[in-house]
């Protein structure tokens, strides 16, 4: 019996030792931290880089942040308003809250949801075209309203497996991960790079430094056939989305925040798929159908869904721009603005834009 005991020790050894070195990464990169206490933390500055891999709470992380910032330039929209970062603006109160909202009347539950003293005195609603679509829309949770109250907490099993499935396929490196500083925080961030700054925005890491998310945008492509997953064909805008769109204005007239909004845009190729394509005609219909909205409430909004300054190796994926492509939007509001021309400089974001480096990374000389 002690024979078989310690051939069986022996033999459960190198299991054990291997699945103990990735318990250690996992619980080095901060993976299982508490997630609500990282977004304090991040809003405090005390994290650099938050980036969980397995658990997906970013409207409450969104909301818990925004409630501490109490920034008076806040951004709000879906994961195409991210790039906008706030070394953009000559402001030091700001904050990016992308990802608080995934559809339109989500925007107006984010305001409500943040304290009195964290609503801000400008925003900047970043409106995906599809918020006008009527078969997106007709999604089950279209109407649905996070709680920004609620978060996931850790599940160490389940994440030692998921990160020992991830590694077998080349995701992550073990050392990089052990190797993480103690203010980046998650599998993503300290494995790839990619996660929140403090100032809300977000880094792709590794995706912006080599092909994108989808190179050739195979996927983007597909989705427009398939008329699926944020492609969906539409001839008109839908009313609904209009009505939701005054919702929102209701909210931020209540509260007295003055609103800047623009549609944002596609990689040149992909928007030109599009328009020969036929079947989203409803998109060049957008800015005409809600401008005279935004003028009634005495706001303004900008149709940037294609930018010809921009190229096609600018975009991390057919509807998500880098850095640079967000660089170049602030270049155009400088311009187009009267609500945020004292916080943007034309020339300076300009040459953000046009300075040489990877088409999808920009440097703040930092």
């Amino acid at each position: 019996m002690k024979r078989f005991l310690k051939c069986a020790a022996l033999f459960l050894a190198p299991l054990a030792l291997l699945c103990g070195v990735f318990f250690a990464a996992v619980w080095r990169s901060g993976e299982l931290c508490d997630y609500e206490a990282g977004a304090h933390a991040s809003a405090a500055g005390e994290i650099s880089l938050f980036g969980l891999a397995y658990r997906d709470n970013t409207a409450s992380f969104k909301r818990a942040a925004a409630n501490d910032v109490k920034a008076d330039l806040l951004v709000l929209g879906t994961s195409r308003s991210m790039q906008l970062r706030g070394q953009f603006f000559d402001t030091d109160s700001f904050y990016n809250a992308g990802g608080g909202m995934a559809f339109l009347p989500q925007a107006a539950a984010f305001l409500e949801a943040l304290d009195e003293d964290a609503r801000p005195e400008r925003l900047i609603l970043v409106l995906d075209q599809y918020f006008f679509n009527e078969q997106w829309l007709a999604a089950d949770n279209a109407s649905s309203v996070p709680d920004y109250t609620q978060f996931a907490d850790p599940d160490p099993g389940y994440l030692l497996h998921a990160f020992f499935d991830a590694y077998s396929y080349g995701k992550y490196r073990i050392l990089d991960v052990l190797q993480t500083p103690a203010d980046v925080v998650g599998l993503s961030a300290s494995a790839r790079g990619a996660g929140f700054y403090p100032d809300g925005s977000y880094s792709y890491g590794t995706d912006a430094t080599g092909d994108g998310l989808d190179p050739g945008f195979a996927d983007s492509i597909n989705r427009i056939l398939t008329a699926s997953n944020r492609f969906e064909h539409g001839k008109v805008v839908a009313q609904q989305g209009v009505e939701d769109l005054r919702a929102v204005l209701d909210v931020c007239r209540e509260y007295g925040i003055e609103v800047t909004a623009f549609l944002p845009p596609y990689a040149p190729s992909v928007w030109q798929y599009m328009q020969d394509y036929g079947e989203h005609t409803y998109m060049t219909q957008i800015y005409d159908t809600i401008a005279p909205v935004f003028e009634e409430y005495g706001y303004e909004v900008f149709d940037y869904s294609y930018l010809p300054e921009t190229t096609d190796d600018q975009y991390l994926d057919g509807f998500h721009g880098s850095d640079r492509v967000y660089a170049a939007i602030c270049a155009r509001l400088a311009r187009d603005s009267q609500f945020l021309s004292d916080v943007l400089d034309e020339a300076r974001l300009t040459a953000l834009f046009e300075q040489d480096g990877p088409p999808k990374v920009i440097s703040f000389g930092e």
